[in-house]
């Protein structure tokens, strides 16, 4: 977030605490405001089993999948363990982002992501940003305790770089795919001749 950004975010803030509660604010109760602290605890678990799916390329194993498929079947083509594939199903269902199909109690459970879901958690191009910053909180998450230690007037003034060991690897993950859908495939072929020139060399 840019210092832009933060001061518009600020100057909001302050205008909503001059003027009174905004519009569909003004019956806000304990309840609804506890609500939606629950709401977004939630959100949060949900954000790193999302973060979980893209590490664990589950998202792209259920988007090229056929038709609906059991744990087993997709614990396999992940090469990663049923056990642990079918826990992370089960919060993925339950958070409304993948379907599952159940038919008689003898019949294990299927699993499938609709083709519209699909295209947003198993993107190409500069569509990646948006569930690859999902990866985000887990680095966020692994600092978090020195952090806190960085808010006491006698703590340190914040963490160096180092404490963010994956983050350039992340970064570079998330730009490969924006440069080569806004860069190569926009930007270059606006410029004349520029794409014939580079490919002869």
């Amino acid at each position: 977030m840019s210092a832009m950004d933060d001061k518009g975010d600020q100057s909001q803030a302050a205008e909503r605490s001059q003027n009174g509660p905004a519009n569909g604010e003004a019956g806000d109760t304990k309840e609804m405001f506890g609500q939606k602290i629950s709401d977004t605890i939630t959100a949060g678990f949900v954000s790193l089993s999302l973060a979980m799916g893209r590490k664990t390329s589950l998202f792209d194993v259920l988007a090229k999948q056929q038709g609906p498929k059991t744990s087993h079947e997709i614990a396999a083509a992940a090469g990663l363990k049923e056990r642990y594939v079918r826990e992370w199903l089960g919060s993925m269902v339950v958070s409304h982002i993948v379907e599952v199909t159940t038919g008689t109690a003898a019949e294990a459970p299927r699993y499938f992501l609709p083709p519209h879901r699909a295209a947003v958690l198993s993107p190409s191009g500069a569509d990646v940003v948006r569930i690859g910053m999902s990866e985000r909180i887990i680095h966020l998450a692994k600092v978090a305790d020195d952090m806190v230690k960085c808010f006491r007037e006698d703590g340190p003034a914040g963490l160096p770089s180092s404490a963010y060991p994956d983050h350039q690897e992340w970064m570079q993950s998330l730009k490969e795919p924006m440069l080569g859908s806004t860069f190569t495939d926009g930007f270059l072929p606006t410029i004349p001749g520029l794409v014939d020139k580079l490919k002869s060399g």
